[in-house]
């Protein structure tokens, strides 16, 4: 089982269209400015009213999620729940947590633009210790500081690549967060993909 997966699935010229749309959303009555304050902004993409070249992305996306969705053993088809941009500012994180969709969904985050001066902001998720050691030949137990213990009953922190372009897929019931900004901004395409 990989309840997660790094990859480039849209490629730059839609990744600068997607960077247009966020920073000109006035113009194109598919996008809804739903939250904005001194930490974040969020946008939500409207599917229904969304031109060809946002579909043509959204399918894309949609599937990777169910490649995902596959190689967990889960064969009902998702299709698109949810869309938006959200930027991320200074004094911006992002609490664990699961997303609110159901325990079959899947999430797709694609970073879209980042400053390249930022500290902080990291994507992170939580991997369940059986996982990893499923998945490393390393002994399944570790040694820190002197002191011994099996890591199979363990939550282990992952921190995520921050490339433009890169989407972290992973299943809706992973836990995942995103650390305290402090400095810069970072703005990602954030899809959530469900069985209807």
């Amino acid at each position: 089982m990989q309840s997660f997966d790094f990859k480039k699935i849209i490629d730059q010229k839609e990744i600068l269209y997607l960077k247009d749309v966020y920073y000109d959303y006035t113009k194109n009555d598919f996008v809804k400015n739903t939250v904005s304050n001194e930490y974040f902004s969020r946008k939500h993409l409207i599917y229904e009213r969304a031109n060809s070249k946002i579909a043509e992305i959204f399918n894309k996306l949609n599937f990777s999620a169910n490649q995902i969705n596959q190689l967990n053993n889960k064969n009902d088809k998702l299709t698109l729940s949810t869309s938006y941009f959200q930027m991320y500012y200074p004094g911006a994180f992002n609490v664990l947590h699961k997303d609110n969709i159901s325990k079959d969904g899947v999430t797709i985050v694609t970073l879209l633009d980042i400053a390249d001066d930022i500290i902080g902001g990291d994507p992170f998720i939580f991997l369940e210790g059986k996982e990893v050691a499923n998945n490393n030949s390393i002994d399944t137990g570790q040694r820190i500081y002197g002191f011994s213990f099996a890591y199979e009953d363990c939550n282990i922190p992952f921190s995520a690549p921050q490339t433009i372009g890169t989407s972290m897929i992973y299943l809706s019931d992973l836990e995942h967060g995103v650390s305290y900004l402090y400095q810069g901004y970072r703005l990602v395409l954030v899809t959530w993909f469900d069985c209807k």
